[in-house]
Formats: C-alpha cells, structure tokens, sequence
C-alpha cells in the first residue's frame, strides 16, 4: 500500500531508524559519567530532584535536608523519580536510570509529533520529518536528559496537544473527549505546574472560539475531571505549607528584585529591562538557541514549499491545521510572557516545547507536498537531498558545539565542591548553600537550601533580610558555594551591618582551571562564626 507516493514500508522504516538513532543518541548520553553530565547536560537544580526523591524513598520525608519539608518542584517527575530510588542503590545508579526515562519519554514526544502531523495532513512523510525536527534538534536533545522535568513534561506537553488537535481536526466534540480533555489538562498540571496557563489558553479557545460556552455542564465536568487529578498535590500543599505556591516560584524573584532596587533601579527601570529582554528572548534567543539555524531554514523552506502548491486540496487541509496549532504557539507564548514579564526570571528548559510547536508547525507545511510529484524528477531529488543536508548539517554543527563546550561548564568546581565536603567536613557538621543540588546530592552530608528553592522555611528569612538569623537558627557549621552567591548576592539579605569578617572564615578555595567560573567568582569554603547561645 502507499500512501503519497510513497510505500508505508519505507516510511515506517524511516520513522524505525529515526527513533533509534534519537534513542540511542539520548540514552548514550543519559549514561555517561558523573564529571560529564554534571558539566554537560544536568544542572545543579536536578540534584534537587534527586536528593529529596532519595530521601523521600529513604523514608526521611518529602525534604532537601532531611528536616525540613519542600515543595519546590513539579509533582509529576518527583513521582516518577520514587521508584527509581526505591529499585536503584548507591549516587550514580538512579541518575543515570532517571535520565534514560526522560530520555525515552522525550522520543515519545517526537512520535506523538508524527502521529499529530499525520493525523492533520495525511500525509506520512511531512510527519516523519516533523518527528525529526524535533528527535534530531540538539537543544531539545540535550535539554531532554538535564534531570530536570523537562523530559516529562515535554511528552505532556506533546500529549496533550496531540489529543486536543486532533479532537479540532474531528469538528465535534463529544462528553467523553472533553472530560478527557480534562484528565489531561491535570496531567500536565502536574508535569509542570505553571502549565495551568497553557490549560487556560485552550480551554479559552475552546469555550469561545468552538462554541463550548453552550455547554457549560460539560466544561465544568472537564474542569472538575483537572482538579481532581491535581487534587492530592493541592491537598498535600495546603496540610503541610498553607498554601499551594511553590517555594520555589518567588524565592529567587525576591533576591533579584531586592538587588535591582538596592542598585537604584525603580520599578519602571525593572519593568523596561523585562521588556527588553523578552524583545530579546523573542527575536534572537528562541530562533538561534532552541531552534539552531538548520531548523530555520527547515521552516523557511517548508513554508515555501508547502505553499507553492496554492489552491489544491492539500494546501485547504493544512490551512485549517495551521489554524489549529496556532493554539499551542499562543499557549506557549503567553507562558514565555508570564515568565518574562512578570515573574522577571526565565529559565533556558522553559523554552524548549517552542521546538515541539516549530516542529509541529514545520511538518504541517510540507504536508501541503505530494512527495511522488516534487521527487518525481532527478532535479526535485537533488533539491530535496540538498535542503536535508543542509538542515542536518546545521543540527550536527550545533550539536557538536554544544557538546563540546556544555551547558553547565562551570558546575565542575560544584561536584569538586561535594567531595571537599565530603573529605573534610565532620559526619555531624551542617553545610549552607546556596547552589545545594550538586554539593547536598553527592557530599553525603546535611547541606541546607538557602536560597529557598527547595527550602520553604527559608523564604521569609529572605524576604524579611534576615538571613544569618536563619543560618544561626538551623545552626550551620560552614557555607560552600561560589563567593559570588555568599558575599555579593545575598549580601544585603543576611541583615543589617552584616560584615563577611564577623561571621565567616575562609577555609578553601575549590578550583578548576580548566573552566571559568560561574559569575567569574571562585567556590569557597567557609567556616561559620559562633555567637555564644545568649548572644544569639
């Protein structure tokens, strides 16, 4: 049978050898050492995951520290890390079964990615070339196995889409889809929880733009059928913090803010800075750091191409699902603007579904081609050959860069960090830190969070500039972290009169020389002065 010119053997061995090769690229790099991922790929804030994972599987509560409790992740990967640590002994075995998940739930998302294009244009190779946009993208791949959620929530993201375009290409929408529709808006609620304005942009065009404001009974059983998935987390949130906000949502926003200001910034200052960088993050970030000039191109050309055949009956479908997917790429950006605008603060694995949305987007445009007829002659073969190479070239180009200089460089002197804590500071000592993932995860040491992320108790500490009481009040024994975080960025946060001399001595410096620092400030090893227990 064929389909488009082109037999459906032929396509599914593409799309066979395409996910190999996106699976064995992924979990290769899911399993190589500690000292290269950790500069490579998995950034200190996955070792948040995995320490409270560990110690939550360990039976010592929902907790960084092993004391106090911690909400400052995303419920869904923290799930699926609990057996991983519960089947896996020792530092490294679990990391290395975590990434290898996230890696393959990543390659789901790229069949999800063709199964959707394929499903809108019916045609098989427009999907398979979507699903390589995607698979083969070097940004997506090595975001794909960072320990973070990124890997989940991308196949969440992909899912849910996936079904929600595909019940708009299907017109009519019965009880049954739309409560579905719900189930899985909780779902990825859960994968990341600021996901609940990606829920509210479709579930908007939905209500208003597909006349389901008709139908309120239904909306609010798919509404309720979303709540009841993300109940638990609400519930547990409510019992054990009071409230359901992450601690990690504000606390560095505090610190960030507070400096800005204490700069001289005014509110309108900080405002305009946040509108220029989004100006930026739009133009130049995005384009150049999620999608690498070779998907660029890809998208130029499949916009040429899949136009060039104006009028016929291909063209009308992809018109309609270009209608459709404009759904996520509205979703997507009124997530990027939340963040950028009014949180202040973005990270780079938000950005990476805008790969996913090219993708999609990419292979619906050349849905718009007969295959049989653009290679037909040997001058429409060469053509196509060169634009694969020349797309793929791109994607090799920026893979091997990538690799080669890592995305975290710098976290080398962190792991270094861990073991001089684990060498040299007592059984019973307490450690401070600031950037904790790495040092609290592999140290094998109590190392309290102290910028709030993965630590609740701390936050109005922060916001209330009194930091050192807090460090006095959990009784900590030495602060590790780069001196750029302990005496320049919370320097104004530990309270007023605070001097380095009266509260700290330095110890060590940790240093690699063969990478430049973070902030250009070395890691350092302090010990922390007592105040006599009545003068505290």
């Amino acid at each position: 049978m064929k389909k488009n010119g082109y037999s459906d053997k032929r396509i599914i061995a593409a799309l066979a050898v395409l996910v190999i090769l996106a699976a064995a690229i992924r979990v290769s790099m899911a399993l190589c050492d500690m000292p290269t991922l950790v500069t490579k790929t998995v950034s200190d804030d996955s070792f948040y995951y995995f320490q409270v994972a560990r110690n939550a599987a360990a039976g010592a509560g929902v907790s960084f520290d092993g004391v106090e409790p911690a909400n400052g992740f995303h419920p869904l990967w923290f799930a699926l890390l609990l057996p991983i640590y519960h089947l896996f002994d020792g530092l490294t075995a679990p990391v290395h079964a975590a990434l290898a998940l996230e890696a393959l739930l990543d390659v789901g998302a790229g069949l999800l990615i063709y199964s959707l294009v394929v499903s809108l244009t019916k045609n098989r190779p427009a999907g398979v070339v979507g699903a390589a946009a995607y698979l083969l993208n070097p940004t997506v791949i090595m975001h794909s196995v960072n320990g973070l959620e990124t890997g989940v929530y991308l196949f969440c993201f992909c899912l849910y889409y996936w079904y929600y375009l595909r019940m708009l290409g299907r017109g009519k929408f019965s009880t049954k889809e739309i409560v579905t529709l719900g189930l899985l808006s909780g779902l990825l609620m859960l994968a990341r929880t600021d996901s609940f304005i990606l829920v509210g942009v479709t579930y908007a065009h939905l209500v208003f733009m597909r006349g389901l404001f008709r139908r309120p009974g239904v909306v609010a059983a798919s509404i309720g059928a979303a709540a009841l998935v993300v109940a638990p987390w609400i519930a547990w949130n409510l019992s054990t913090f009071g409230t359901i906000a992450q601690s990690s949502a504000g606390a560095y926003g505090i610190v960030m803010r507070g400096n800005l200001e204490a700069s001289g910034y005014t509110g309108a200052d900080i405002f305009r800075m946040r509108v220029s960088d989004t100006l930026q993050l739009l133009i130049w970030t995005i384009p150049t750091d999620v999608f690498g000039w070779g998907k660029l191109l890809g998208v130029v050309v499949g916009l040429a191409l899949g136009l060039a055949p104006a009028g016929g009956y291909r063209t009308s479908r992809v018109w309609v699902a270009v209608r459709s997917a404009c759904v996520p790429l509205i979703a997507f950006l009124a997530l990027v603007l939340t963040h950028s605008l009014i949180r202040g603060t973005i990270k780079s694995w938000y950005l990476i579904p805008a790969a996913a949305v090219a993708a999609i987007f990419l292979g619906i445009l050349l849905g718009a081609l007969d295959p049989s007829a653009l290679f037909a002659s040997a001058r429409g073969r060469i053509a196509g050959a060169l634009v694969a190479l020349v797309v793929l070239s791109g994607f090799a180009y920026n893979g091997y860069t990538a690799w080669g200089r890592g995305m975290y460089s710098w976290q080398s002197e962190m792991l270094m960090a861990a073991e001089w804590v684990r060498d040299n500071v007592e059984a019973d000592a307490t450690v401070g830190s600031f950037n904790a993932g790495i040092i609290g995860y592999m140290s094998e040491r109590e190392v309290v969070n102290l910028d709030g992320l993965v630590n609740n108790t701390v936050v109005p500490y922060i916001e209330e500039r009194r930091l050192w009481d807090y460090i006095e009040k959990r009784d900590i024994d030495y602060l590790v972290d780069s001196d750029y975080s302990i005496l320049k960025d919370y320097r104004d946060f530990y309270g007023p009169g605070w001097d380095a001399r009266e509260h700290i001595v330095w110890i060590a410096k940790i240093d690699d020389p063969a990478v430049v620092s973070w902030a250009g400030a070395d890691v350092s090893a302090y010990r922390v002065i007592k105040r006599p227990a009545a003068a505290q």
